[in-house]
């Protein structure tokens, strides 16, 4: 018994090292995207009526970057994305693009979209509230 539980042991720790060699080191991201907000409730929206929300995406890279991707929640149907899209340049000098939530009743709503690039890919949770 005291021989297979060292086997057993040995055998794990040597999958586990092998399994940690192989794992890529994670490098933070150099771009980042952030709410351009002149107010605090920017997000509260009178149902029937729509609001612009700005936002801007910083590079902090190398060089410019392209979107490959634009992955949008299609069930959020009272958002809509202006000003970015696939194979927008993202300069050094950043990009500027607005999120138009146009809410058809009450309550809190929440949209998710990614942007990706060859840096990184870049996931956003938005909530907004129609009132």
């Amino acid at each position: 018994m005291k021989k297979l539980n060292r086997i057993l042991i040995v055998s794990f720790s040597f999958l586990l090292l092998i399994s940690c060699h192989n794992d890529l080191p994670v490098a933070p991201s150099c771009i980042t995207i952030d709410e351009i907000s002149d107010t605090f409730d920017q997000s509260l929206v009178q149902v029937n009526s729509s609001k612009k929300i700005p936002f801007e995406i910083t590079n902090d890279c190398n060089s410019n970057l392209n979107v490959l991707e634009l992955d949008v929640d299609n069930t959020a149907t009272e958002f809509l994305i202006e000003g970015l899209r696939k194979n927008s340049v993202i300069t050094k000098d950043g990009l500027k693009f607005n999120v138009v939530f146009s809410p058809k009743a009450k309550g809190q709503k929440t949209f998710k979209f990614s942007i990706k690039t060859i840096e990184a890919t870049v996931y956003m949770n938005l909530g907004a509230k129609g009132i």
